[in-house]
């Protein structure tokens, strides 16, 4: 376990958090811009929501190769990399003149957002295991929670006052800071006696050590299942609030999504520090099967045309255990493999965003004039998540983190 300083610790919170900001800021300021890209580019609704698919298998590219190569270098390299291909690809976004063009860039931007984003995970594992662990997580999301907050609101007024490619030349200045702070105040985590010999080599041997740990699949079962239902509410309501839906403005559409936002990140501190103080095993049991049946009673509120007011509290209470969820699930897969934590988060990564990559296609049959659809795909993902908890992870089998 690598020492750092109090100061040290404090400008490692805020940069790492600041790295993460850059998964969300792949997505979350845009998505009021949607009709106006779609109207721009003369092609559907559908189409633009296949980008995210790119998005998707972006970050599942970006997490595995950048784990794994991190194991082998250290995490400095790749991290500074990272950053500076997501602010580029955003930066190409002002010349994209069709949709192929649009589609790469975002995939460019995934893949280095998600990069950044694994090796954050896997720079908080090499300084810190067990109970400290999940306590620098909840610090280090702070930071990044005001990134899908800010993003939505942020992204709804621009996309008022500039152009949508403007939009994302914005947040390419955003991402060329973070890797001006990167360059001189990033230390290297990892040393050089705990790399591996080799990047790639042995790889594969890595990735049989983590997948032996039932325990860690169960777990990874109940992210991938959460990232579905993460990104089915991504795809789905940027149309559900605004169009055919509820009909909301481009302003209340970025407040309410910011708010939904915002229980995202009262989630991870909720999560912590309910994680630390009760068996965490136990606590995720509870949050996952909160979220089933807050997806559930989303579904069954769609199918009786409830307002807009009664739906919210479902889609809070749905983010906000998705939020709570984060930093247990992290420190109980990555605690006990210290010795390939850039694989493990890696592999943690690259298993949400593949097969959510491949479930993509159902978000575009998901009826977008009514919230059933997506309370079941949703409700239905946590469900999943419960069952491979009580019968894949076995709370009872699992050891209690230490302090």
């Amino acid at each position: 376990m690598s020492q750092i300083t109090k100061q040290q610790r404090l400008i490692f919170i805020l940069l790492l958090g600041l790295s993460m900001c850059l998964q969300p800021f792949t997505i979350d300021p845009y998505l009021a811009s949607y009709p106006a890209i779609e109207k721009d580019f003369d092609v559907t609704s559908a189409l633009i929501q296949f980008s995210m698919t790119g998005v998707t298998l972006g970050f599942a590219f970006g997490q595995i190769f950048a784990g794994t190569l991190s194991d082998a270098i250290g995490r400095r390299r790749p991290m500074l990399f990272a950053i500076a291909l997501y602010a580029l690809a955003a930066l190409g976004m002002l010349w994209a003149t069709n949709i192929e063009t649009f589609i790469t860039l975002r995939t460019l931007m995934a893949i280095g957002a998600s990069a950044a984003g694994v090796l954050a995970n896997a720079v908080v594992r090499d300084l810190y295991s067990g109970l400290p662990m999940m306590k620098m997580l909840s610090r280090v999301f702070l930071v990044q929670g005001l990134s899908p907050i800010l993003g939505p609101i942020v992204g709804a007024w621009l996309s008022q006052m500039v152009l949508w490619r403007e939009v994302f030349g914005i947040f390419a200045g955003f991402g060329s800071g973070v890797a001006l702070l990167a360059v001189f105040f990033l230390k290297e985590t990892l040393h050089e006696d705990d790399r591996k010999a080799s990047a790639f080599a042995g790889m594969g041997k890595r990735f049989a050590a983590v997948l032996r740990d039932r325990i860690y699949i169960g777990l990874l079962i109940v992210s991938v299942a959460q990232t579905v239902s993460l990104f089915a509410y991504l795809n789905i309501v940027p149309f559900l609030f605004r169009d055919s839906g509820y009909g909301l403005s481009v302003d209340d559409f970025g407040f309410w999504f910011s708010f939904n936002s915002l229980m995202s990140v009262i989630g991870v501190q909720i999560g912590a520090r309910l994680g630390a103080r009760f068996k965490t095993q136990w606590v995720l049991v509870v949050v996952v099967a909160t979220a089933a049946v807050a997806g559930l009673t989303l579904a069954g509120l769609g199918s009786v045309a409830a307002p807009f007011a009664m739906a919210e509290v479902a889609f809070a209470l749905l983010i906000l255990c998705f939020g709570a969820t984060i930093p247990m699930i992290q420190t109980l897969a990555l605690t006990p493999h210290g010795h390939e934590a850039g694989t493990a988060a890696s592999l943690l990564g690259v298993s949400n965003f593949l097969i959510t990559s491949l479930v993509s296609p159902l978000y575009t049959v998901v009826p977008l004039d009514s919230p059933v659809g997506l309370g079941l795909v949703m409700g239905g993902a946590y469900l999943v998540g419960l069952f491979s908890l009580l019968f894949v992870v076995r709370p009872k089998s699992v050891p209690d983190l230490a302090g």
